[in-house]
């Protein structure tokens, strides 16, 4: 897999991820498009069967994905930041990964960073 090539070429000699190695890659703007297309996926119309897995492998990469462009939280407060403000757009609608992780993976339960509920009831 692309991502997995352009992580495992950007390691540091301490085995961490260089983040900049990995945003400077060769691969990392053909990588770049292919994520962009994502944002044309209609998650909502996928049968049931296939959401929960869709929603937890997009979640996976999309981090990883943040992580390179962004940089990697080393604070709590960086990682509380990261999860509400950094967003992604998928069929039509934008997402923050808080959004995303209680929203979709937890069955839009209240995020316990702020006792809300990601989407209201007439949300998808």
């Amino acid at each position: 897999c692309q991502l997995r090539k352009i992580e495992l070429e950007s390691i540091s000699e301490h085995g961490l991820l260089d983040c900049t190695k990995a945003l400077q890659h060769q691969d990392f703007p053909e990588f770049e498009e292919y994520v962009c297309q994502l944002q044309s996926s209609e998650f909502v119309t996928l049968p049931p069967p296939e959401k929960l897995p869709f929603a937890l492998n997009l979640y996976n990469l999309m981090i990883r994905f943040a992580h390179i462009k962004i940089g990697i939280p080393l604070k709590e407060t960086d990682l509380l930041h990261f999860m509400e403000k950094v967003q992604f757009a998928l069929g039509g609608h934008i997402f923050s990964f808080s959004d995303w992780i209680n929203g979709v993976l937890r069955g839009n339960a209240k995020s316990p960073i702020n006792g809300k509920v990601a989407f209201g009831s007439n949300d998808f």
